[in-house]
C-alpha cells in the first residue's frame, strides 16, 4: 500500500549530478500478457536518452525477477550514483512513459492520487447497503447494513396494497438507516468521492436520503445487481472514477478558457501564465 512516506520520497528526491530513471509501465493482465509488457518496457527503455545504464539494468530486473505480477501498473525511479530506488506496484493502470531527469518524473503518479485516492462505493438494496473504500484500486475497509428483509409479494389479493405500503416502508427504513451509517463510515475515513451502485430505483431512493455533505461528494453511478462480485464493483467504479475525473479537468480547462477570453482573472500561453506565476 502506499504511504505519504513514499510519496514524499519520491517528490522529494533530487539530483543535479546524476540522472534519474522514471519508468511507467502497464501490466493490466486485460490488456498485455507478461511477454508484451516487457516488449513494451525494451521499446521504453530504448527510448531513456541519458540514463544511466546500472538504472536501466535495475528496471529491467524488477520486472524480470522482482515483480509479483499482481497488479495493472508499475512505477519505477532509479539513481543508482546516488542509491535511490523506488518501485510501487498498483491495482490501477497506469500509461507507459520513460523520462530521465534530475528528479523522478510524478505528475503521472499525482494524477493517479487524484483520480484514485480514497474513492467510496456504496452498492445498494432495498435490505440496505453495503460500504466499500477503494485506495488506488485495493479494498482498504468495508462495512454495510441489512435491514429487514424485503418479500415482493405478487399482485392481487385483498390484502396486496397493505403488503405494498409496509414493504415500500420497510424498504424507505433500511436505506435511512445505512444512509446514517454511510454518513459515519465515509466521515471517519475522510472519504472525498463516492460512487453509488445499485438499480436506477434504489440508488435515486438512497440518494435523496443523504445528508448534503455526502450528496455533494457523489460523481456519479451505475447498475449493479445485488449478488454483484468485489471485483465487478471496484472495475466499474475504477472506470467510472477515470472518466469523472477526465470530465472534470475538461471543464477546468473550459472555465479558463472561457475566463480568458471574457477579460477575466486568468491567462492563456505560455508567456503570459509563466509571467502570471
Amino acid at each position: 500500500m502506499l504511504t505519504d512516506y513514499d510519496v514524499r520520497q519520491a517528490v522529494e528526491f533530487e539530483s543535479h549530478d546524476s540522472p534519474v530513471l522514471s519508468v511507467y509501465l502497464n501490466v493490466d493482465p486485460h490488456r498485455r500478457t507478461v511477454e508484451k509488457y516487457k516488449l513494451a518496457l525494451r521499446n521504453l527503455l530504448d527510448k531513456a536518452e541519458g540514463a544511466h545504464p546500472e538504472d536501466v539494468r535495475r528496471v529491467q530486473n524488477y520486472i524480470e525477477m522482482g515483480y509479483n505480477r499482481s497488479g495493472r501498473g508499475v512505477i519505477l525511479f532509479s539513481c543508482a550514483a546516488k542509491d535511490f530506488w523506488w518501485a510501487q506496484s498498483f491495482a490501477v493502470p497506469v500509461e507507459d512513459f520513460v523520462f530521465v531527469s534530475f528528479r523522478p518524473y510524478v505528475r503521472q503518479l499525482a494524477r493517479l492520487l487524484d483520480t484514485y485516492e480514497r474513492c467510496g462505493v456504496v452498492h445498494v438494496d432495498q435490505e440496505g447497503a453495503r460500504l466499500f473504500l477503494f485506495n488506488m484500486g485495493v479494498l482498504e475497509a468495508a462495512d454495510g447494513y441489512l435491514g429487514e428483509e424485503v418479500k415482493l409479494h405478487r399482485s392481487g389479493g385483498w390484502s396486496n396494497p397493505r403488503f405494498q405500503r409496509h414493504e415500500a416502508t420497510q424498504a424507505r427504513r433500511n436505506l435511512q438507516e445505512a444512509a446514517e451509517m454511510a454518513e459515519e463510515f465515509y466521515r471517519q475515513t475522510n472519504t472525498r468521492r463516492l460512487i453509488l451502485a445499485g438499480t436506477e430505483k434504489n440508488v435515486a431512493r438512497f440518494r435523496e436520503l443523504l445528508s448534503n455533505r455526502l450528496r455533494s461528494m457523489v460523481i456519479g453511478q451505475f447498475n449493479a445487481d445485488a449478488n454483484a462480485s468485489l471485483s465487478d464493483i471496484r472495475d466499474k467504479a475504477l472506470e467510472l472514477a477515470a472518466k469523472a475525473e477526465e470530465q472534470e479537468a475538461q471543464a477546468m480547462a473550459d472555465r479558463v478558457l472561457s475566463t480568458a477570453q471574457q477579460g477575466g482573472n486568468a491567462v492563456l500561453g505560455l508567456v503570459d501564465t509563466l509571467t502570471a506565476v
